[in-house]
C-alpha cells in the first residue's frame, strides 16, 4: 500500500525567525575606508553584543588552531556547510574534494534547525568561498551568521570570485519544478507572485520561490541571509543569494534576501539577490547603528536608514501549520525528503486535506495564501482568513505524492516599533514601547526616508559606545550631526 505524504509549512515564520538580539555590527567595506584584518577570537563570547554564543568558533581559512575553530585543509578554497549536520566539505580550485570536517559546537541533528550559526569571528580572504546547503533531511531555512567580533570579506569590489572573498547563500530554499512534457511544465515550490516565483522577504527572512519547470527543470530560489556582528562588517567581496537560472520556457528561481545590521557598515563589494532568467530579484537592507558607509554594488536598491534596535524583532509575524486533518504536533520543517506528516492511503486517487493554522502578530481579517506543491508537479492554492489568531483551508491533493505547503499573507504586514535593545533601562524600554512608528515587511526592493533619532535612540547609542570603549558624548554628537570623520577616528 502506498502512503500519501506531504511536507509541512516551509514558510514557518516562527522557527525561521528566532534571532538572537543583535548588539553588534555588520560592516561592508567602502571606498575610502580603512580595512583592518580581524583578529582571531581567543575566548568565547560572554556576552556577545551580536547575540552570538561563539559555539562554532572562528570561520577563517587562515586559522590553523583547531581550538579556535574550523581548520581548512591545504589547497582548499571553498567550504560547503551542510545545515542539517554541520559537516563541512572542502574543495580546491578545480572543484575536487580535498577533505571534510565538522563545525565545532554541533551536538544534535539537525545541527542548525533555525539556520543560526554562532561564530566568534568571520574572515573570508580573497579567492575563498563559503557556501551553504540544506542537506538531505532539512527543510528550507534562512542562513543567520552571528559573530562576536567582525565579519570581513576581502576583495577588490569586482564580481570575480577568484579575487574576492565570497559568502554564497546559494539556492538553498525553494526548489524549481521538475522538467516535464506536461503543458506549462511542473510547478515550482514556494510562494508565488502572480505568474512568477515570489522574491525573498526580510521580515521574516525567507528565500525566493522556485521557478516552474518546462522541458527542463526550473531554477531554485535564492536563500535568505542575515549577518550580525559585534564588531564591524566589511564587505569588499561578494554576498550572493541569487536564484538559479533555467532553460526557457522553464522559469528561473526568484532572488533571496540579504539583511545586514551593525554599528558600522562599509564596503565596495557586491550584494547579489538577482532572480534567474526574468524572475524577480529579492530585497536588501543595510542597517548601520551609527554610520552606513557601504558604497558597493547591489542588484536591487537597498533599504537604508533604519538603525537596528533589535535586529531580529520578537514581534515578527508568525504562521504555523498546527494540524493536517486529524494529525497534530509535527515539526513544520518543509522538507521534501523527510515529510512532517504521512496520511493513510485513501480509497480514491485524491484526498481532501484540511489545513489548520495558528498565527501571531497577524491582524484578524488578513487573507493567507496556502499553496501546496507536489513532487508530481501539481499545485493547489486556497485562501484562509485569520480570525482570533487562527485560520484554516481545504485542499484536494493527489494520493501517493509528497507535498510542500507554504503559507504567506496576501499583503505586507506592519510591525510595531522594533523591540528595544536589552541594554536599555526600563524607563526607556517603556518609552520605546509607547512610540508609534512602524516598519513595513518588505518583499520587494524599496527605499525609505531616514528617520532622525529620538532621545531613546541616542541613549541606545551611548550603550553601544560604552560597550566598544567609545566616548558616549562623541557618539551622541555623531548621531545628531552625522559626523563620519569623528566617529571613525574614535572607532579606529
Amino acid at each position: 500500500m502506498r502512503n500519501h505524504s506531504f511536507v509541512g509549512c516551509l514558510n514557518r515564520w516562527a522557527r525561521a525567525c528566532r534571532w538572537h538580539v543583535l548588539t553588534g555590527l555588520l560592516f561592508w567595506t567602502i571606498a575610502g575606508s580603512i580595512m583592518l584584518q580581524p583578529a582571531l577570537a581567543q575566548t568565547a563570547c560572554s556576552p556577545s553584543i551580536s547575540g552570538s554564543t561563539g559555539a562554532q568558533g572562528v570561520l577563517d581559512p587562515t586559522n590553523t588552531n583547531a581550538s579556535l575553530g574550523l581548520v581548512w585543509p591545504a589547497g582548499a578554497v571553498q567550504a560547503q556547510i551542510a545545515m542539517d549536520t554541520g559537516l563541512v566539505t572542502f574543495y580546491n580550485s578545480t572543484n575536487s574534494q580535498v577533505g571534510t570536517a565538522s563545525l565545532p559546537g554541533v551536538d544534535s541533528t539537525p545541527a542548525f534547525p533555525n539556520g543560526e550559526l554562532n561564530f566568534t569571528a568571520v574572515h573570508i580572504p580573497a579567492g575563498d568561498i563559503v557556501g551553504f546547503n540544506p542537506g538531505a533531511a532539512s527543510g528550507p531555512i534562512p542562513i543567520i551568521l552571528l559573530s562576536c567580533q567582525d565579519v570581513v570579506l576581502d576583495g577588490d569590489g569586482s564580481t570575480n570570485s577568484a579575487t574576492n572573498g565570497t559568502i554564497n547563500g546559494g539556492s538553498t530554499l525553494f526548489q524549481g519544478g521538475n522538467g516535464s512534457s506536461l503543458p506549462g511544465g511542473t510547478a515550482g515550490f514556494g510562494p508565488r507572485l502572480s505568474s512568477n516565483p515570489a522574491p525573498g522577504s526580510l521580515y521574516p527572512p525567507i528565500g525566493g520561490g522556485g521557478g516552474n519547470g518546462g522541458a527542463s527543470a526550473g531554477g531554485n530560489g535564492g536563500a535568505a541571509v542575515v549577518i550580525a556582528a559585534a564588531g564591524r562588517i566589511t564587505v569588499n567581496g561578494i554576498i550572493n543569494v541569487s536564484g538559479s537560472g533555467a532553460t526557457s520556457p522553464a522559469q528561473g528561481g526568484a532572488g533571496g534576501s540579504v539583511r545586514l545590521a551593525a554599528l558600522l557598515t562599509e564596503g565596495i563589494g557586491n550584494i547579489a539577490t538577482n532572480g534567474g532568467n526574468s524572475s524577480p530579484g529579492g530585497p536588501i537592507e543595510i542597517q548601520a547603528f551609527l554610520q552606513d558607509l557601504f558604497t558597493g554594488t547591489t542588484s536591487t536598491v537597498p533599504i537604508r536608514g533604519n538603525a537596528p534596535v533589535q535586529p531580529i524583532p520578537s514581534n515578527l509575524p508568525v504562521i504555523d501549520i498546527t494540524q493536517i486533518n486529524t494529525v497534530a504536533s509535527f515539526p513544520n520543517t518543509g522538507s521534501l525528503t523527510a515529510p512532517d506528516v504521512t496520511l493513510p492511503t485513501p480509497p480514491t486517487l485524491q484526498i481532501a486535506v484540511a489545513v489548520s493554522l495558528t498565527t501571531q502578530h497577524v491582524p484578524d481579517g488578513t487573507i493567507l495564501t496556502v499553496r501546496a506543491v507536489g513532487i508530481d508537479g501539481s499545485a493547489v492554492t486556497a485562501a484562509a482568513t485569520v480570525s482570533s489568531s487562527a485560520a484554516s483551508a481545504n485542499l484536494t491533493l493527489n494520493a501517493g505524492t509528497t507535498y510542500q505547503i507554504a503559507v504567506t499573507p496576501s499583503t505586507s504586514l506592519l510591525l510595531s516599533r522594533l523591540n528595544p535593545h536589552p541594554f536599555e533601562p526600563a524607563a526607556l524600554r517603556e518609552l520605546v514601547a509607547q512610540s508609534d512608528f512602524a516598519v513595513g515587511v518588505a518583499k520587494e526592493s524599496s527605499t525609505r526616508e531616514r528617520i532622525l533619532p529620538g532621545e531613546h535612540e541616542i541613549s541606545l547609542a551611548e550603550q553601544w559606545m560604552k560597550a566598544f570603549g567609545v566616548n558616549p558624548e562623541l557618539a551622541k554628537d555623531t548621531v545628531k550631526e552625522s559626523s563620519t570623520a569623528q566617529l571613525l577616528v574614535s572607532l579606529r
